[in-house]
């Protein structure tokens, strides 16, 4: 992956298209490089210049989403795919699921969805290997990437457990980049410990941060957690 992330965005509405232009534009090291009206014109932009990530819609005038990015697997084009729809169909999240699709944004985009989604994205790229050979775990950790957002974003979360906070602890362990209490996180957000703790817990067990015990001289060894 080159140190800029290269963009296609496939939208037939321009002032649609205009939008996510800005919203991509907003987040490092994300770069524009095309924006196709038609999945025609998407598959000729794909040809004649290289692009990492390919930003889809569903419903284009002269084929599908779906039918798109079949014809891209299909010719083996080494290009990834986030959807970004107003349909909330099952087949359809299915098939784009099937078709290798790296995430779902249902319209209209949220910036901060969006943006989660492209944050998700720069990390899974990173973490692809540029050696001939890999390991087990160069590949748990690619597909630990995409797949501990489950929990944040494909799933209805469990009662008590909100969506927005979840995402301030995330961007404040990644911040810090080290392990921190759940006291500390509890003073970040203006919480209790024991609400922290309950949101820490939460992301363990979905497989986003991972938990350790470090040991004082007296009394209970105590958790810290860090980012993945």
């Amino acid at each position: 992956m080159q140190d800029k992330i290269r963009v296609l965005i496939v939208e037939d509405d321009f002032r649609v298209a205009g939008l996510h232009k800005e919203f991509v534009e907003s987040v490092s090291p994300f770069s524009i490089v095309a924006i196709a009206g038609t999945g025609q014109e998407a598959l000729e932009k794909i040809s004649q210049m290289p692009i990492d990530l390919v930003l889809l819609d569903i419903y284009l005038p002269d084929m599908s989403g779906m039918e798109l990015l079949r014809q891209i697997r299909k010719e083996r084009i080494p290009v990834d795919a986030i959807v970004i729809s107003a349909s909330k169909e099952a087949e359809m999240v299915q098939e784009a699921v099937r078709n290798g699709v790296l995430d779902i944004i249902i319209k209209p985009a949220n910036l901060d969805r969006f943006r989660q989604a492209l944050e998700t994205y720069k990390e899974f790229s990173r973490k692809i290997p540029m050696s001939t050979e890999v390991t087990q775990e160069q590949v748990d950790q690619l597909y630990r990437t995409v797949g501990n957002r489950i929990g944040t974003q494909h799933t209805d979360l469990p009662k008590g457990i909100d969506r927005k906070t979840l995402l301030r602890i995330e961007s404040f362990l990644k911040s810090s980049g080290k392990s921190v209490t759940a006291e500390e996180v509890g003073k970040e957000l203006g919480v209790s410990r024991t609400t922290a703790r309950r949101y820490l817990e939460f992301m363990v067990e979905t497989n986003q941060i991972e938990c350790d015990l470090i040991y004082g001289t007296v009394g209970r060894p105590e958790k810290v957690f860090r980012s993945l």
